[in-house]
Parts: structure tokens; C-alpha cells; sequence
């Protein structure tokens, strides 16, 4: 649970506005310290032969010109370049901006010195030691991009999230919409040619519609559903779609596994409907369950499979599960990791 609360903290600290004044108090005192460390490494053993105000200023200057690069890289540099993915040229700017700055820096310095007697010249080791800076620099003012980053990270993981859930709904009532128009006409064509001749059929036939009509308008409006459910509503779609239409064909459905488990609403009947569109004359479903996966598989005779484009049925699957498929003339199979 502490755990827990750790994380929602951090996550707040680096995205809610609410904490934003927080973030820039803790730059300007990370940089602060970095700016002291680096006058007691500049000026070591000379640092009693230099005034007190001398070393204010020189500390003031670190802190003011770094912050300035800082805030520059944080306002100017990664929102209007590294957000837009141009990462050549956010380095090359940063690098440039922290020469200027290492170059005012080093000029300081070098008064410093003289105004104490000692005179510094350009040398290998000042080379090294201004690129080692260089780099050191240029990690510690990227690194204060991470809280905008990382901000941008979670507004487009949740505008990603509210496109799928939109998406999602949309699909739903996809659904729910091609259960209606021509499926009931012709049900209810059937039932009424049945109440002339049998009778006895009817009440069963209209239990079984009953079932689909609230699963489509009412148990499909969670979450989730029961597998268990998903599959009782194919059974009664196909049920009456074959007894209902000019296509005739037979089926069969066969569950191992336990089926009380919990999935998105009309998971399988958009696949099943895209492969009835090529009028198969049987067909034989699958189900089987094995702890927290799902393998579906769908056999048919009477027709060719290779040309059904499942890309949108596919989609939605990849949504809720880890999956794995394939497909040859007469079969399809998936294979579903739920998370």
C-alpha cells in the first residue's frame, strides 16, 4: 500500500499543476547545490585567497545562469522542439546554449585567478575538464525535462485511453444495431408462418429472441460479461438466424474450461458474423478456457476463408488481450491473453 501511495506522489509531483511550484523550488535548489559544488572544485586550495564577495558573485552567477539555461531549455527548447520530435536539433541548440554559457563562465574564472596572481592558460587538461562540463551540463539541464515529458506522456496515454473507450462504445452499438433491422424481420416472418402450421415451436423461438434482444440491450451495456453469457447469446443468434434465413446450415458449440469469467460484451460475434457473410454450411465453434487464457477457434465447410478481412474485428480484440492468430481456408483461430 505504501508502495502504492509512493507512486501516485511521484505521478502527481512531476504532472498535477498543483504541484508545479514545488517542482521549480526543487530545480532552483538542485541547482543551487550543483553551482556551490562547482565553485569549491573551480577555485580547491585557492579558495581562502579569494574575498567573501568575490565568491558570492561568482556563486550568484552559477545559480542565475543556470537557471537561465534551465528554464530556457524547459520553455523554448523542449516545447517547441523536443515535443515535436526534432531531437538533432534540440541537442545541437542545448549544446550550444551550455558552450555560450561555459564560455562566460570560464572567462569569470580566469579574472579570478588573475585578480589573486595566478595565471591560468589554455591547456589539454582545461580541454577535457570544459568537455567533461559540457556533457555533465548537458545531462542535468535534459534531465529537467522529464516532468514535461512526462506530463505529455500522460495526457496522450489518456486521450489514447478515451479513444479506445469511445471506440469501444462505438463498436458496441455497431453491434447492437446490426442485431435489429433485417435479423428481426425475419425472425418475426418465421414466427408467424410457425403460428399458422406449428405451433408448438413458438414459444421457444421467441424465449431464445427475448434472450437476445436484453443481452444486446441491457447485459452488454457493463463492462464486462460473462464468457458464459457471450456464448449462450451466440447460440441463440445462430439458433434462430438458421431457421430464419435462405442460408441453411448447421453448427455445433463445444466449451472446456470454466466459462464464468469476466469479458468485453460481443468479444466473438463480430468474427462470426464476418465469416457468415460468406455463407458457410456448417460450422463448428470452440471454446477453450485454460486459466487466464481463451482459445477460440472456428471451423466451417461449404466456403473459403482466406478472403475475410477480420483487420477491424481484430483490432477491437487487441484492445482488452495479447493475442495470436491464424487462418487458412476453413479455420480461424485466436488465441487471447487476458490481462
Amino acid at each position: 500500500m505504501s508502495t502504492d501511495k509512493t507512486k501516485d506522489f511521484l505521478y502527481k509531483l512531476f504532472t498535477s499543476p498543483d504541484f508545479r511550484v514545488w517542482r521549480h523550488i526543487l530545480l532552483i535548489v538542485i541547482f543551487t547545490f550543483i553551482a556551490i559544488g562547482q565553485s569549491l572544485i573551480v577555485f580547491g586550495e585557492h579558495i581562502s585567497s579569494i574575498s567573501s564577495n568575490t565568491l558570492y558573485f561568482f556563486g550568484a552567477i552559477n545559480v542565475i545562469g543556470l537557471s537561465a539555461l534551465v528554464y530556457f531549455n524547459l520553455i523554448i527548447l523542449t516545447r517547441h522542439i523536443l515535443l515535436k520530435r526534432k531531437y538533432v536539433e534540440y541537442f545541437l541548440c542545448l549544446f550550444v546554449i551550455i558552450s555560450v554559457y561555459l564560455f562566460i563562465k570560464g572567462t569569470i574564472e580566469i579574472q579570478i585567478f588573475t585578480g589573486i596572481g595566478i595565471d591560468r592558460k589554455f591547456n589539454g587538461i582545461m580541454l577535457l575538464d570544459t568537455i567533461s562540463n559540457l556533457m555533465i551540463y548537458a545531462i542535468c539541464i535534459a534531465s529537467s525535462s522529464v516532468s514535461v515529458l512526462f506530463g505529455q506522456w500522460a495526457t496522450d496515454t489518456q486521450q489514447i485511453t478515451d479513444l479506445q473507450n469511445r471506440q469501444l462504445k462505438s463498436s458496441v452499438e455497431k453491434l447492437k444495431n446490426q442485431i435489429n433491422p433485417k435479423f428481426l424481420t425475419d425472425t418475426l416472418d418465421y414466427v408467424i408462418d410457425k403460428i399458422k402450421t406449428d405451433t408448438k415451436e413458438v414459444p421457444i423461438i421467441l424465449l431464445r429472441l427475448s434472450k437476445i434482444l436484453r443481452y444486446g440491450l441491457y447485459d452488454c451495456m457493463r463492462e464486462k460479461v460473462l464468457l458464459k453469457s457471450d456464448i449462450e447469446h451466440i447460440n441463440n443468434y445462430l439458433s434462430l438466424d438458421r431457421l430464419s434465413t435462405k442460408n441453411k446450415y448447421t453448427y455445433s458449440i463445444n466449451v472446456t474450461g470454466n466459462a464464468d469469467i469476466f469479458i468485453a460484451p460481443f468479444l466473438f460475434m463480430p468474427v462470426l458474423q464476418r465469416i457468415f457473410e460468406k455463407h458457410p454450411t456448417d460450422v463448428q465453434l470452440k471454446f477453450d478456457i485454460i486459466d487466464t487464457t481463451i482459445a477460440f477457434e472456428c471451423k466451417v465447410q461449404g466456403t473459403d476463408l482466406t478472403s475475410c478481412d477480420f483487420t477491424e474485428e481484430e483490432q477491437r480484440l487487441e484492445m482488452f488481450y495479447k493475442k495470436e492468430c491464424s487462418r487458412n481456408r476453413d479455420v480461424v483461430k485466436y488465441c487471447l491473453e487476458r490481462c
